[in-house]
């Protein structure tokens, strides 16, 4: 569950930073903070830079999809995520990832019965965010295509298993 958490987070986090990182993954208020030390930075070269506080995963999520949300706004269209999907993956965040996170003495019984809908769906939008092109630029070809083939693959497992 943590991997899949990671694995969308960083996604979208790549889609979204622009040139001038950390812009575009970090709250509102951290990107004013940005602003004001870049402008800074231009006449006093010792100012430290801001701490990054990066979005969490949902408000992520509201801007992934979101039409050209890519970090170089070259994309037309945004990353299909429905309301559903939506509310799904702030639950799996809030209840299910920071128990693990910020661990707190409890007893556990972990149910996996949502797994493979969840992975499949991570796949999916994991999957979208590299067809845009963006978040993984960086990436050479073959590296790229294998990658989008084991999510392809991972989906449609997770799609079977629900079978």
């Amino acid at each position: 569950m943590l991997a899949l958490h990671s694995a969308l987070q960083g996604a979208c986090i790549c889609h979204l930073v622009t040139s001038a990182s950390p812009f575009g993954a970090v709250t509102k208020r951290n990107a004013g903070e940005w602003l004001a030390y870049f402008e800074e930075s231009r006449a006093n070269p010792t100012i430290k830079a801001p701490k990054t506080q990066l979005m969490a995963l949902p408000d992520l999520l509201k801007a992934v999809r979101k039409p050209r949300s890519a970090g170089d706004h070259s994309d037309g269209s945004d990353v299909a995520i429905s309301s559903s999907d939506l509310v799904w993956l702030r639950r799996f965040h809030d209840e299910i990832r920071n128990q693990f996170v910020h661990f707190e003495p409890k007893g556990w019984a972990i149910e996996l019965s949502g797994m493979p809908q969840l992975a499949a769906l991570v796949a999916r939008i994991i999957d979208q965010i590299a067809e845009k092109g963006y978040a993984f630029r960086h990436m050479e070809a073959n590296s790229l295509n294998a990658m989008r083939a084991n999510l392809l693959a991972m989906g449609q497992h997770m799609e079977a298993a629900l079978r």
